[in-house]
C-alpha cells in the first residue's frame, strides 16, 4: 500500500517534470532520474507482489502439510484402536482355546476308567462297545506287587500266632526258593467245613513270581 502511493507521486512528479522539460525549465537528466525512480519503484512493486504471492503459496503449503499431518495422525490412532482390539480379540480367543482344551480334556478324562489300587486284570465282565450300567462291575483287579496268603489253623494252634509275626513259605512253582512275609490278621471265625480258623499272611511279590490261585507251604517263625 505504501509502495502503490510513493508510486502515485512519482508519477505527477513524472508528470510535472515533463510538463518543465518541454518548457525548457527542466534538463533530461533530471527527467531520467525521475523517470528512473519510477522504473525502480515498479520493480520493486512486482518484487513485494511476487514475494507476496510466494508467502501465500507457501502458506497453503503449510496448511496442507498441516491437514496431512492431522490425517496421518487420525489414521494412526486408528490403527492404534485396530491393533489394539486385535489384541483383545487375540487374547480373547486364547482363553476361549484354553477354556475348549479344558472343557475337552474333562470329556477326556471322563471316558477313561480308573482303578484305584495298580495291579493286572486278571476278569473283565464287559467287552468294547457293550452298554454298561451305573455301578457295574468291569475288572477284576489283582496287586500284584504284594500277595495275600490264607492259611487255615487249628484252634490248639491259635495262641502260637500273633499280628506282626514272620513266616516263610515256599510253592510247588518254585521248590528251591523260599518267600518272607508277616501275619496280617486272624479271623474270628472258624471256618464251617473244617472247623479251621483262616489266618491271612501279606508277603512281597519278587519280580512278579507268585500268582493268584498257587498252593503254598507256609512255616510260622517262632519268636526268640
Amino acid at each position: 500500500m505504501v509502495q502503490e502511493t510513493n508510486l502515485k507521486d512519482i508519477r505527477r512528479r513524472l508528470k510535472d517534470e515533463q510538463t518543465l522539460f518541454e518548457q525548457g525549465s527542466s534538463t533530461k537528466s533530471q527527467l531520467d532520474a525521475v523517470q528512473l525512480e519510477l522504473d525502480r519503484g515498479m520493480l520493486s512493486l512486482s518484487n513485494a507482489e511476487l514475494n507476496l504471492l510466494k508467502s501465500q503459496q507457501d502458506l497453503e503449503g503449510t496448511m496442507l502439510n498441516l491437514e496431512n499431518s492431522k490425517l496421518a495422525k487420525m489414521r494412526a490412532e486408528q490403527e492404534l484402536v485396530r491393533a489394539q482390539l486385535g489384541k483383545e480379540n487375540a487374547a480373547l480367543s486364547l482363553k476361549l482355546s484354553e477354556q475348549d482344551v479344558i472343557l475337552k480334556m474333562d470329556n477326556l478324562n471322563d471316558t477313561m476308567i480308573r482303578s484305584k489300587i495298580s495291579g493286572i486284570v486278571i476278569k473283565k465282565y464287559y467287552e468294547e462297545g457293550e452298554v454298561v450300567g451305573n455301578g457295574a462291575r468291569l475288572f477284576d483287579i489283582v496287586n500284584v506287587d504284594r500277595v495275600e496268603i490264607e492259611v487255615g489253623v487249628k484252634e490248639e494252634d491259635l495262641s502260637r500266632i500273633q499280628i506282626g509275626q514272620k513266616v516263610v513259605f515256599t510253592t510247588p512253582a518254585y521248590p528251591n526258593q523260599r518267600f518272607a512275609g508277616k501275619v496280617d490278621r486272624l479271623s474270628w471265625t472258624a471256618n464251617t467245613q473244617d472247623g479251621k480258623f483262616p489266618v491271612f499272611i501279606h508277603a512281597a511279590n519278587p519280580n512278579l513270581k507268585l500268582r493268584s490261585g498257587m498252593s503254598a507251604k507256609v512255616y510260622m517263625v517262632s519268636a526268640e
